[in-house]
């Protein structure tokens, strides 16, 4: 905003806090001058000259009188609207992270399933062939047989 459009009481401040945010910044100052406290500092969005919200950090000292009545609060406000986007998209992006792995497990759990029934049906019938055929195989038969049983 130009110097001249920015007003000198509080009303021009509060009328341009985002009306989502606008209950929760103000009482958050009001914590903090109850409490006594004199730096305060929040996010929040407030609009623009042109109508669109930025995300902004402000910070303000409250500035007391000689018998400690809060007077007024300077301040000063940064645009944090580009890393405001880019936790979200961080977060966004971890999400389909967390997506993507959950259905790799699932998979990875059907293909083992899928595996293991065809495997243990072989390994059924391998056993079966090594006791009937276990007199007709030589040595090496047998030790062929043992690692098929054992994979």
């Amino acid at each position: 905003y130009p110097e001249g459009d920015i007003g000198p009481d509080a009303s021009w401040w509060y009328e341009h806090i985002h009306v989502e945010d606008r209950a929760r910044v103000v009482s958050g100052i009001q914590a903090l001058i109850n409490r006594g406290e004199q730096f305060w500092s929040d996010e929040y969005r407030f609009y623009r000259q042109d109508g669109t919200s930025a995300y902004i950090l402000d910070r303000g000292y409250v500035v007391h009188d000689a018998l400690g009545t809060p007077v007024l609060m300077v301040g000063a406000m940064m645009d944090i609207t580009a890393r405001k986007r880019a936790e979200a998209e961080r977060e966004a992006l971890l999400a389909d992270v967390q997506r993507v792995n959950e259905e790799l497990q699932q998979f990875a759990h059907i293909v083992s399933h899928d595996l293991t029934e065809p495997l243990r049906t072989i390994h059924s019938y391998i056993q079966l062939l090594a006791r009937q055929a276990q007199r007709q195989f030589d040595s090496d038969a047998e030790e062929y047989m043992a690692f098929v049983t054992d994979a």
